[in-house]
């Protein structure tokens, strides 16, 4: 994962899981949530501060082509195939 401080990329900690199809939203609660997976693996890997990623759940649909929105405080995930 890689970030932008306006100058150039930093790259930060990988995530715990591959998440090639997935998405990702910035939370108030939570930071940055990634919902998504490869492979049959589907994840949710969470991090406050980009340093370090802390495991979810399993996500329960084995989908890619994710889309998510924040609404009223939460995060939804929607679409896929």
């Amino acid at each position: 994962m890689f970030s932008f401080n306006g100058k150039g990329f930093l790259r930060r900690p990988d995530m715990n899981q591959n998440h090639r199809y997935g998405t990702m939203q910035s939370t108030d609660q939570l930071g940055l949530v990634m919902v998504g997976g490869s492979s049959g693996s589907y994840y949710v890997d969470v991090t406050q501060d980009g340093n370090v990623w802390t495991e979810g759940t399993r996500y329960p649909y084995s989908e890619y082509g994710l889309s998510s929105v924040i609404f009223n405080g939460e995060m939804h995930v929607f679409g896929g195939h």
